[in-house]
């Protein structure tokens, strides 16, 4: 079993599995945007296990937490994800339709004004394997997405992910190989701003692995 107080064990780097945090109340070891987004991510237990739940309800927020991962060695992401509602007509490639129920995100480059990043998504519209990048993500910066369930995926049940960082950056990117690929934060992302809707989901146990 993870566990956030021993982040760095037997190959894994624990992100968080958010058993440490009072429910009904926001994981302090994430940054949010606004304070809007204390209220919107909470965590929640069911049969003895703490989770993180979100909840948009026309808004945008998200929240942070800073790491530091060689995705060289820690080459694969895990999580697992529960999306209870999705925003109508969500489409990740399109901004005016710029919504999803549920994103965990890998960011390269923590900066404010050159952010890097790679997004997974589970989308209202777009097919699984689709990948994009962010209308909102203007040069220098950069947000590719690549889109891993949707609608059809099935709602209101537990899916676990493990996807390699590395090889999904090399091929989106077009690039060969890698000395360091620095891995400086994750963030989690359920939003409905934009097409004026609402959307809920859950996360739980997330980490880095070296296999």
């Amino acid at each position: 079993m993870i566990s956030a107080s021993n982040p760095h064990f037997e190959g894994v780097y624990v992100i968080d599995d958010f058993q440490s945090y009072e429910v009904d109340q926001f994981p302090n070891e994430w940054k949010g945007r606004k304070k809007k987004a204390k209220k919107e991510y909470t965590i929640q237990m069911e049969e003895n296990n703490k989770y993180l739940q979100a909840e948009s309800h026309n808004s945008d927020m998200f929240i942070l937490k800073k790491c530091n991962v060689d995705a060289t060695k820690f080459q694969y992401l895990n999580w697992k994800w529960r999306v209870h509602e999705i925003p109508e007509n969500g489409n990740e490639s399109v901004k005016k339709q710029c919504d999803t129920p549920a994103t965990i995100a890998v960011i390269f480059r923590l900066s404010k004004w050159r952010p890097k990043s790679l997004k997974y998504t589970f989308s209202s519209t777009l097919p699984p394997m689709t990948t994009t990048k962010s209308p909102y993500a203007k040069w220098p910066a950069r947000t590719d997405i690549l889109v891993l369930r949707n609608k059809d995926s099935g709602l209101g049940n537990w899916i676990s992910e493990k996807q390699n960082v590395l090889e999904d950056y090399k091929k989106i990117r077009d690039v060969k190989e890698f000395d360091k690929l620095k891995i400086e934060g994750i963030l989690i992302m359920t939003d409905s701003d934009n097409t004026k809707s609402s959307a809920r989901a859950d996360y739980d146990d997330i980490f880095f692995s070296i296999e």
